[in-house]
């Protein structure tokens, strides 16, 4: 009998608070969390650990932003054809369209419902098995 792997969910941002309480709504919902405060770091995991779906805010510590994180992973042959969500406060179309040549699948602007993130994302790891 084969072994599921994990529902993982790699969210990155800045604020530790944001990412435990998405985290909390995530693991209602069945999925395993991982975290990372910066693009550095997100990317490392997402490498490494193979999650089912990223959730990145734009702007992060350090020298990249989640854009920046987006476009690295969808350039990445082991990371490319994972989910990017992007959960952001820059809400203007200029935005989504920036987040769009980046390569995210979904952008959900801010403030978002924990159990509303969890729902686009349980929808594109769905989508994707």
């Amino acid at each position: 009998m084969a072994i599921a792997s994990p529902r993982r969910v790699l969210l990155v941002s800045e604020s530790s608070d944001e990412r435990e309480m998405y985290a909390a709504s995530l693991q209602r919902s069945g999925f395993c969390t991982l975290q990372a405060a910066n693009a550095a770091d997100g990317y490392r995991l997402a490498s490494e650990l193979d999650p089912s779906a990223i959730v990145t805010d734009v702007r992060l510590d350090g020298g990249e932003d989640g854009l920046d994180l987006t476009r690295r992973l969808k350039q990445d042959e082991r990371t490319r054809r994972v989910p990017v969500v992007v959960l952001t406060g820059y809400v203007f179309p200029h935005d989504r369209d920036v987040a769009a040549r980046a390569g995210c699948d979904r952008f959900v602007p801010k403030p978002c419902l924990p159990d509303s993130l969890s729902k686009v994302v349980s929808d594109l790891v769905d989508r994707r098995s």
